[in-house]
């Protein structure tokens, strides 16, 4: 498995992403970038080892 690209920041209730989430995810793998899901707030995500987040549903 390669580097992560892109990490997309959710909130704890959708620790999957919100429901659109596997569209852009799915977009994203077909253009040749790793993306993977974390919730905002997780103390065991290191946020520097990917060079990009996006911010997606941190609503707690």
């Amino acid at each position: 498995m390669g580097q992560t690209d892109v990490y997309l920041a959710t909130c704890a209730e959708l620790p999957g992403g919100d429901p659109d989430t596997e569209l852009l995810t799915g977009h994203l793998r077909s253009s040749g970038i790793q993306a993977e899901v974390h919730v905002w707030d997780d103390p065991s995500v290191d946020w520097s080892s990917a060079p990009l987040t996006v911010i997606r549903s941190t609503w707690d």
